[in-house]
């Protein structure tokens, strides 16, 4: 995937006012955070897809584990059965292929919460507040 640098230039886009844009939008901000958080002499943010069977927008990547897997979306729809199962499914499929247990969904839209799915703990969290954390890694 690729990821501007400057969120200036994501204005040049053609579709810029259109509402789906939004999760493109949303991904860029996390990633420029992600490398804000992480120690780049030690760790690195990667993108995994698996074919067309599954795909995760962010894999916090040090020595020779992952840290944690991040999901971003712009609204977590529980009702939308196909989205929901896109974003979900690619953390736990990915969790399984990593042995990673650090899952976060990044949501622009909805409530922070906890899902509870096959054994494994997701943590939903909206944007406003994973931006406002301070967390390194």
């Amino acid at each position: 995937k690729s990821y501007v640098t400057d969120l200036a230039f994501i204005s040049d886009r053609a579709d810029v006012v259109m509402s789906s844009n939004l999760g493109w939008r949303l991904e860029n901000v996390v990633y420029l955070e992600l490398l804000r958080r992480i120690h780049g002499e030690y760790q690195q943010v990667y993108y995994l897809k698996k074919s067309n069977d599954f795909e995760v927008d962010f894999l916090i990547y040090e020595g020779s584990h992952v840290l944690e897997l991040i999901q971003v979306t712009y609204k977590l729809d529980i009702m939308n059965k196909k989205l929901y199962k896109r974003e979900v499914e690619g953390l736990l499929k990915d969790s399984a292929l990593t042995k990673c247990e650090q899952l976060t969904l990044v949501c622009l839209e909805g409530e922070s919460e906890e899902l509870e799915i096959d054994n494994h703990k997701i943590k939903v969290i909206k944007a406003s507040e994973w931006l406002c954390q301070n967390k390194r890694y």
